[in-house]
């Protein structure tokens, strides 16, 4: 009986460790690519693009 108690926690505990290193992996992975999405808008905000005049032709 305190065996199986024994053997019953143990296998808890190696599913709980298995679930923390995926819980981490993705949230590690979904950081990352929040970072890159990050610099990638600061990025194409500093490079700009051509930002065009338009004046009137006087006609009004």
């Amino acid at each position: 009986m305190i065996v199986r108690k024994f053997v019953k926690g143990a296998l808890i505990q190696v599913n709980t460790g298995i679930q923390i290193k995926k819980d981490l992996a993705a949230s590690t992975t979904a950081e990352r690519e929040r970072k890159e999405r990050r610099c990638q808008t600061q990025r194409q905000l500093q490079q700009g693009g051509g930002f065009k005049s338009f004046t009137g032709s006087g006609d009004g």
